[in-house]
């Protein structure tokens, strides 16, 4: 191994195991592994049309030349003296978005040319893909961006209310799209959606009562778990500044 802090492992379509670290890049082919550099801090991978790309943590976009046994740059990120993280991606219309710190960028296969996307306007997005294959975006401001796979078009979504976003630690998302058409959105802290993408409804559900259960690793609890009663969050939580 190249290093010992890895930042990935993916396989791509030819059953060859890529493996990023923060200095360097390892290839396992056949049970062989090689090592493919020995200075970068690489990021991610992703593959198209059985080529591999791969990206670095500074936002430069490397093509793996097989037969010369090296990654060739082919582009950058925009901005490349901001310090990105993240780097999540996906596959939409011909382009690989790509999800940064600092913003949204697309790379086109064709054109070889990267792009600020102009629709979507968040940072540090993470992607979850539903059974469906479509995308959903979080970045812990309670809001959820929808990315239809085929067709490219996004709705947007606030499931989590913001003046309850930061007493959350980080979003859960669970997603199933059914056989009806409806979209189970399930939330950490703001209960169950369903989307309807027949006719475009959202509903919400929470529980009419509900229990608390203590957890007491080091001890027990001095109740039972019951029906409790609180009052409104903000009521409840106060700020020191």
């Amino acid at each position: 191994m190249p290093d010992n802090q890895i930042n990935f492992i993916e396989e791509d379509a030819s059953g060859r195991t890529w493996i990023g670290t923060k200095r360097g890049l390892a290839v396992t082919i056949n049970g062989e592994t090689k090592i493919i550099d020995r200075a970068l801090n690489w990021a991610s991978v992703f593959s198209h049309k059985n080529m591999v790309y791969l990206l670095t943590q500074d936002g430069t976009i490397y093509k793996y030349k097989e037969l010369d046994n090296k990654p060739i740059k082919i582009a950058s990120l925009p901005d490349k003296q901001e310090k990105k993280t993240s780097f999540d991606n996906f596959f939409l219309l011909g382009k690989q978005i790509i999800l940064t710190s600092t913003g949204i960028y697309n790379y086109d296969f064709e054109t070889q040319q990267v792009t600020i996307d102009q629709e979507l306007h968040l940072k540090n997005g993470k992607i979850i893909r539903d059974n469906h294959a479509n995308y959903w975006i979080y970045n812990h401001t309670g809001i959820v961006w929808y990315v239809q796979s085929e067709s490219g078009n996004i709705k947007e979504f606030q499931l989590i209310p913001k003046e309850q976003i930061n007493h959350i630690d980080f979003e859960r998302y669970h997603i199933v799209h059914d056989s009806r058409g409806i979209i189970w959105i399930s939330t950490y802290g703001n209960g169950l959606f369903t989307y309807n993408t027949n006719d475009g409804t959202l509903q919400h559900f929470m529980p009419e009562h509900w229990h608390l259960i203590a957890e007491m690793p080091f001890g027990l609890p001095l109740g039972k778990p019951g029906e409790k009663e609180f009052q409104p969050l903000e009521e409840r939580v106060r700020i020191f500044k």
